[in-house]
């Protein structure tokens, strides 16, 4: 569905309360529902078996989602956008992290998105209907990603390399094979935005507005945001510099989650637990 965007600056981001799913210690990637009003998803990095969770707003627990069939060696970030038989809603989990640079080809897995609500939450046992399975190489070598986005039309996905300077953004076209292995375009090489400090000016995760015309890009130090032409280059062809800062340094030690809420005017993010304790603080910073 359209949303608005909001027309001025956003305020500094507010605790709603802790995530009360107590086994999502290391959520990596955001996203809210397309389809269902009041309904975040989000999932853990690597170590996790292949699963989902559903939240409402205020953090409270919605249920799991299992993910028959798929094998989750390091999930990084979800999206939300038309399946690739552009018959229905999906979530996109990006299995995409690579911290030894050993892998030989990443994986996009779009999942048909269950009914679900704040007040009809998933029931035990819920696995998912119907899965597609995207095999990607990089070219240039491997690439620690953690950060992507399905534009709004589901005509591309474009992923934004973890690193400060010449971070390389790639990009697959649709239709998307379904066959064997496809090769992702290399697009774009771009500097993170914002300043760097000991390394944590990388980027940890991304969002695009529902209209195309915005993008959202996370790193451990704050988040920041651009105005994108939807009908070009669009999310690809971005740097640095084309980015406002939105919030610097929060309550968040190793955040690496980020989206925009279902109106289109307000941000949400949560960090990860770097010690491993549970209930992280989900913020939300509202449109002025």
């Amino acid at each position: 569905p359209a949303r608005a965007q909001c027309a001025a600056d956003y305020d500094a981001p507010q605790a709603i309360g802790p995530i009360a799913p107590d086994e999502l210690t290391e959520a990596s990637g955001l996203v809210a529902s397309p389809r269902h009003p009041g309904v975040l998803w989000s999932h853990n990095d690597s170590g996790d078996e292949a699963r989902l969770f559903a939240l409402s707003t205020t953090g409270a627990a919605l249920g799991e989602l299992a993910l028959p069939g798929v094998q989750a060696d390091d999930f990084e970030d979800i999206a939300a956008a038309p399946c690739p038989d552009l018959l229905s809603a999906c979530l996109y989990i990006c299995d995409c992290g690579d911290n030894a640079l050993s892998r030989d080809e990443i994986v996009v897995y779009a999942v048909l998105e269950p009914e679900v609500a704040p007040d009809r939450p998933l029931v035990n046992g819920s696995v998912a209907q119907q899965i597609w399975r995207f095999a990607l190489q990089v070219p240039g070598g491997p690439a620690n990603i953690e950060a992507f986005v399905v534009l709004p039309d589901a005509t591309a996905m474009i992923f934004y390399e973890k690193e400060r300077e010449d971070a390389r953004v790639l990009r697959f076209l649709s239709p998307w094979n379904l066959n064997g292995q496809s090769t992702l375009q290399l697009i774009n090489r771009m500097t993170a935005p914002g300043i760097d400090i000991g390394g944590a000016g990388v980027i940890t995760d991304a969002d695009v507005h529902a209209s195309g015309e915005r993008l959202l890009l996370r790193t451990y130090l704050g988040a920041f945001e651009a105005r994108i032409d939807p009908t070009g280059i669009g999310a690809a062809g971005v740097d640095g510099a084309d980015f406002s800062e939105i919030f610097g340094l929060i309550d968040e030690p190793q955040g690496e989650a980020i989206a925009y809420d279902e109106q289109g005017t307000g941000i949400w993010t949560v960090s990860e637990s770097p010690d491993g304790t549970p209930n992280p603080p989900l913020h939300h910073a509202a449109c002025r």
